[in-house]
């Protein structure tokens, strides 16, 4: 007996994965904005006061939002929402934090709104500190106590990525005396504190608006802004929530899953209670997603808005493939004898599995562009407890679902689209190619963000299709080899040589993937960076290489990216220079030609205190560039 898993369920579980912490982590990879905490006291006495800063630094060219963004008009009616900074501290009871200080903002000019006219907006930039004063209680317990936080910024530079969470930590000591109070050992990030903030009540207790307590948006032009505090601001809250998911049925993310929704609908015309059943299961779906989404923003420190499930690539990658293969079957490739589960993504395949699996699929492709419709409900939700959290997407998905029961339970609507003959075929091809292109936009979103993670991958793309091709051309083949033949040799054969097409496939597109991670080790080649090498003392080696050159390919990945002579390279005391010829114009021919007299590639040059002439070599060994370099060492 076989048992197939669900297709709502396989949908659901890249979402699961991503919810629990399954999803690679941003964390791994080098980060542009760097956030820390620490204490101007390591012991402070019972009723004494207490400074924490948290130090926010952020590489050049870097930047985050402020705490209470002043956005212009324009970006605002162009839908963008800055990602505020936000801090989350959970201090003990008997600790009573006063006013935060927030940084002093540096102006920038952007073009947001694409107006052509750059508008001036406040940034967080280089090293900025974000002081808590805290009135530690009188009653409060003797010993080490730990304070923790939370965060919440997004980091932009010429590109955004995806809102982040630091998680914060520090460890003091209460005293009895103050004479056992001790100060921190370095004071430095302390110098623009304010001490008048003692005086003054925390934001959130003086400005409901800090706290919260106030939704604000731009629909259309038109601005909205009320109090969500109390029963009526609460059903208010609902009521705009809800709005927000019925506009996000307008929006191109959603619109190519419309024209499937309306297709299924004539085939159960006919059949009013078919046609509302299923269409209340497929709206079932999207509600549900969206009570998921809710209930892990209200619960999750690290996972605070919808949209971040796009910044992680293979989710966002998967799911233009399954839109793919959803427009490939309407477009009717599919009248091959094709797997079951291929059937199971037809467009035409109507139950209430299949109407389930829409609703989900729907509300996923929602997600890129729920910002500027439901962002600020979404917001309010990640600041406010798990049960209004999921209210407020329960209510989101709602109004979402809404068009699709009112079509389920009109279906006669939906007459006026052919159904049957060579324009109902069509009208299909065409919505199969709208569902391709929005494929199209899934895989390339993904795409980007895979290569902003990893950007020695950037190049490397091609062979991970090339090799993506071999496993489907491995799979067709011992596929249709187990269709046309019985004889048990031919099968082992061919299915043997279909594995060794995926394999070779995988294998070559890691190698070169590997090789060029390697490759981010050495700096691109210009006449300062080898000169400045060679007179502070290094040893300074030069590759010079080009993507046309197989000989320097094979040379770098045989003797450069081999463990033992990447350990050698990579030690300290060693410049790494890459110069690449690739173009005709390269500013590495003169250097090749004039002053090192070589004619072609490959060639690696080896320059160090050691050597009174530079050593240069067209067919390198391993045991060459380790012997070279250690000369060059002068050992």
């Amino acid at each position: 007996m076989s048992h197939r898993m669900p297709l709502s369920l396989l949908l659901l579980l890249p979402l699961l994965a991503v919810l629990l912490g399954l999803a690679p982590s941003a964390a791994a990879q080098p980060q542009p904005v760097m956030v820390s905490m620490k204490a101007n006291s390591t012991a402070v006495a019972r009723g004494g006061n207490l400074v924490l800063a948290v130090v926010v630094d952020h590489q050049d060219e870097w930047h985050t939002n402020p705490n209470e963004p002043k956005t212009p008009a324009s970006w605002i009616d162009a839908g963008f929402t800055p990602w505020p900074s936000t801090l989350d501290l959970k201090l003990p009871m008997w600790a009573s934090p006063r006013a935060t200080q927030w940084p002093k903002v540096h102006e920038i000019e952007l073009d947001l709104a694409g107006t052509g006219t750059p508008e001036k907006f406040g940034v967080y930039e280089g090293r900025a500190v974000v002081y808590v004063p805290v009135v530690i209680g009188p009653d409060a317990p003797l010993g080490p106590v730990t304070i923790e936080g939370v965060y919440s910024y997004q980091a932009c530079a010429d590109v955004c990525i995806a809102p982040a969470d630091a998680k914060l930590s520090l460890t003091i000591n209460i005293v009895e005396s103050p004479s056992d109070a001790t100060a921190a050992p370095d004071l430095a990030d302390f110098s623009g504190f304010d001490p008048t903030g003692f005086s003054k009540p925390a934001a959130d207790a003086a400005d409901p608006a800090a706290a919260g307590q106030y939704f604000e948006t731009n629909v259309f032009g038109w601005k909205v802004r009320f109090r969500i505090d109390g029963f009526t601001g609460r059903i208010l809250l609902l009521l705009a929530s809800a709005f927000g998911g019925l506009i996000l049925n307008l929006t191109p993310c959603v619109l190519p899953v419309i024209p499937i929704k309306i297709m299924s609908l004539q085939q159960t015309a006919k059949s009013p209670a078919r046609s509302l059943f299923l269409g209340l299961v497929m709206s079932a779906g999207v509600v549900v997603f969206w009570m998921v989404i809710g209930a892990v923003i209200g619960t999750s420190t690290s996972f605070k808005a919808a949209s971040q499930l796009i910044a992680v690539w293979w989710f966002t990658v998967g799911i233009g493939l399954f839109v793919g293969v959803m427009g490939v079957s309407m477009m009717g490739a599919f009248t091959i004898n094709l797997p079951q589960w291929i059937y199971n993504v037809d467009a035409n395949h109507e139950s209430p599995k299949g109407s389930f699996t829409y609703g989900i699929l729907t509300a996923i492709l929602a997600l890129p562009c729920v910002a500027p419709f439901a962002g600020t409900a979404m917001a309010i939700a990640a600041t406010q407890g798990p049960g209004l959290a999921i209210a407020i997407f329960t209510a989101i998905g709602c109004g979402m679902a809404l068009p699709y029961v009112i079509l389920a339970a009109r279906p006669q609507w939906v007459s006026f689209v052919p159904s049957a003959g060579p324009a109902s075929d069509l009208l299909k091809q065409v919505m199969g190619l709208l569902m391709l292109a929005a494929a199209v936009f899934f895989v390339g979103t993904g795409t980007i963000s895979l290569v902003i993670e990893r950007p020695y991958l950037a190049k490397q793309l091609h062979w991970w299709a090339i090799a993506a091709i071999l496993v489907v051309t491995a799979i067709w083949l011992t596929r249709k080899t187990f269709e046309i033949t019985t004889s048990f040799p031919r099968r082992v054969i061919l299915s043997l040589a279909g594995v060794g097409l995926a394999v070779a496939g995988m294998w070559w597109a890691n190698l070169q993937t590997h090789n060029a991670k390697l490759a981010t080790m050495w700096k691109a080649y210009t006449p300062e960076l080898v000169a400045q090498g060679r007179a502070s003392g290094k040893v300074v080696v030069v590759d010079f290489t080009a993507s046309w050159c197989n000989n320097c390919v094979a040379l770098e990945s045989a003797v450069l990216h081999a463990d033992e002579v990447h350990r050698v390279l990579t030690s300290p005391g060693i410049e790494l220079v890459k110069v690449d010829l690739t173009s005709l114009n390269a500013p590495g021919w003169p250097y090749l030609r004039d002053e090192l007299r070589q004619a072609g590639i490959p060639l690696l040059v080896i320059y160090g205190p050691g050597l009174k002439e530079p050593v240069m070599s067209s067919a390198y060994t391993r045991d060459w560039v380790l012997d070279m370099v250690k000369r060059a060492k002068g050992n």
